[in-house]
């Protein structure tokens, strides 16, 4: 070898890197050394370092629309104001707003930071958001030990659109309930009953909305000896946990009872921006008589009870996959066929067919019809309403006939995974 810039070139190793006599080169080598040994680490934990990129990016997106404004953003911000005013944790011995008692116990905890109430609202939905993506991760990481697919549990999650639409745009708390809800599914795929049962109570103290996972579980306590009524009390219960601190500051049980009907009473329409088969029976949601509800809710009913039937006379295998699958038919099942439907309400199907998606790769093509349903829908009402001033984007009856394809498919799949392993 030649000798070259003063240095004597000592030996050669076998990895190709050089040691030189020249002090400068040892500590060039030094620095080579000390970047193999980066390289290793992230090599050997690149999921981590994959989680903490996806961190950054997310943060970074929901930081970009801290400032959108909507009009459910401005009041629930009122609901803060006055929660302020009211003393933080002690405002809740009074009603504020028209959501749950365990939403108004986390706007007092968040009264107390110093920023103003708008960015206080979005900052609870995002720490849900992470909080989602973190119980994503953990369980596929658990149940499958596959880095590369837990870390993509958690990025498809957390830069999910409308995950982050949702909290940092919309500054809507739907990733509240969602996360419970969620929660409750990835625990029934591990068969822990009693966890599961306690997330779902805490998910019904967020949001109304998490009935619709009702039918799935109802279902569960007919196909597995291991669910009793009294899990069904241990949500109860849980429900009631939550409202303590709202106890404690001198409010009565009471109002946990009844605040419900009056968001149930709040809104009468037939769809309310969602792409139900009702967009199909009328483009005016405002204009039909009230018995249509009644009836789509009896036959919705019909409906759940003949896929109950069903999955009982066949015996089908409740597995993990099956979990997944079931929880989300089930709940989107709710949301094609029964009126009154808003434009946030398929949140939990959107979360459950992010972890579906990755055990089962058929799921792909549905899965995508789900995500560019629910993207156009945001769309229109957050593109369409704060920056055109009108209901604008993709026309309502062509999302429907896509949601439709979104729901057919996921049923597909599931069929097409049962007739296998029936055939095993």
């Amino acid at each position: 070898m030649t000798q070259g810039s003063g240095a004597k070139v000592k030996k050669l190793k076998k990895d190709g890197f050089v040691t030189l006599e020249n002090k400068d080169d040892k500590k060039t080598a030094g620095v080579f050394k000390a970047e193999r040994t980066i390289l290793a680490a992230i090599e050997n934990h690149y999921d981590y370092v994959i989680l903490i990129v996806i961190t950054l990016l997310g943060l970074a997106i929901r930081y970009a629309g801290r400032y959108f404004l909507t009009e459910d953003l401005t009041v629930e911000a009122g609901w803060l104001d006055e929660t302020r005013a009211g003393g933080g944790f002690a405002a809740l011995d009074h009603q504020i707003g028209n959501y749950t008692i365990a939403f108004q116990t986390l706007m007092a905890l968040v009264s107390y930071l110093p920023l103003n109430s708008k960015l206080c609202i979005k900052l609870l939905s995002v720490v849900f958001d992470f909080l989602t993506g973190g119980a994503t991760f953990y369980f596929v990481r658990k149940q499958t030990g596959n880095k590369i697919l837990s870390a993509a549990a958690y990025a498809i999650v957390i830069m999910n659109p409308i995950v982050f639409m949702n909290s940092a745009i919309w500054g809507q708390c739907d990733c509240m309930y969602g996360f419970f809800c969620l929660l409750t599914v990835l625990l029934l795929t591990e068969g822990k009953t009693v966890p599961a049962f306690i997330a779902y109570g805490l998910a019904f103290a967020f949001k109304q909305q998490a009935i619709f996972l009702l039918p799935f579980i109802l279902y569960l306590y007919l196909k597995k000896k291991d669910i009793s009524l009294m899990h069904f009390g241990i949500s109860v219960i849980a429900y009631f946990v939550s409202a303590l601190p709202a106890v404690f500051a001198g409010r009565g049980f009471y109002d946990a009872l009844t605040l419900f009907k009056g968001q149930i009473e709040q809104f009468h329409a037939l769809y309310m921006n969602y792409p139900s088969v009702w967009v199909l029976i009328s483009q005016d949601p405002y204009t039909f008589d009230y018995s249509i509800t009644k009836m789509s809710v009896i036959f919705t009913f019909a409906i759940l009870v003949m896929i109950i039937g069903v999955l009982v006379a066949k015996k089908t295998e409740v597995d993990r996959k099956n979990v997944l699958y079931l929880s989300l038919i089930m709940n989107y099942t709710c949301l094609i066929f029964l009126t009154g439907m808003h434009d946030r309400y398929n949140f939990v199907s959107v979360l459950i067919a992010c972890v579906l998606v990755l055990y089962e790769k058929k799921t792909v093509i549905p899965f995508i019809l789900m995500m560019l349903t629910e993207v156009c829908v945001y769309g229109r009402y957050l593109c369409g309403r704060y920056i055109t001033g009108v209901d604008a984007g993709v026309d309502l009856t062509l999302l429907t006939f896509i949601n439709l394809a979104a729901y057919a498919g996921f049923i597909y799949c599931f069929v097409i995974y049962n007739r296998k392993n029936e055939q095993k």
